[in-house]
């Protein structure tokens, strides 16, 4: 079989072999020891400020869609309204004193509310320069996207589109046509 020699020949080979591993090893772990794992602080901030820019900018148009929004409805609800006084006003030759009158006598199902109640709400002034006399009228709102949030030269001097909390000028109107 084999010889002495030739097994203590082996047995060096074999250990040389070892410690080239060994060696392999170490300098391995000594290269993942020197590269970086983490982040540094700088890093996490400029990525946290990011984020908090995005956030901010994104939150900023929702809002800003959401007040266009309850716009449009407004403003629809107004020509709704103005359609039920007109049809009114062919039946009567004159418009209701109230928006109520247009309910109770079935000219509108139901009045339309604003989209935030608590906020804002409509006015209804019968012929603004003349209230005995209603061969004219002024529907008011408060928007909240305008170019002049403080015009408040609708609906005559009460001026109030403030809904249950009140304060509120009104800043745009419709009139009959």
């Amino acid at each position: 079989m084999y010889s002495n020699q030739q097994m203590k020949l082996e047995n060096k080979q074999k250990q040389s072999d070892s410690k080239k591993f060994v060696h392999l090893l170490r300098s391995v772990f000594d290269q993942l020891r020197s590269v970086d794992l983490g982040f540094t602080l700088i890093e996490l901030l400029v990525t946290i400020t990011i984020i908090g820019l995005l956030t901010s900018i994104g939150v900023f148009s929702y809002q800003s869609t959401n007040r266009k929004a309850r716009d449009g409805k407004r403003i629809a609800d107004l020509e709704q309204i103005r359609t039920a006084l007109e049809i009114y006003r062919s039946d009567k030759r004159e418009y209701p004193p109230d928006l109520d009158t247009l309910e109770v006598e079935d000219y509108i199902q139901s009045l339309p509310e604003d989209p935030k109640p608590t906020d804002f709400g409509y006015e209804y002034v019968p012929d603004p320069a003349n209230p005995t006399d209603p061969r004219t009228y002024e529907l008011c709102a408060h928007l909240e996207q305008v170019a002049d949030p403080d015009n408040d030269l609708y609906c005559g001097p009460g001026n109030n589109c403030g809904g249950s909390g009140g304060g509120k000028a009104c800043n745009y109107a419709v009139t009959n046509p």
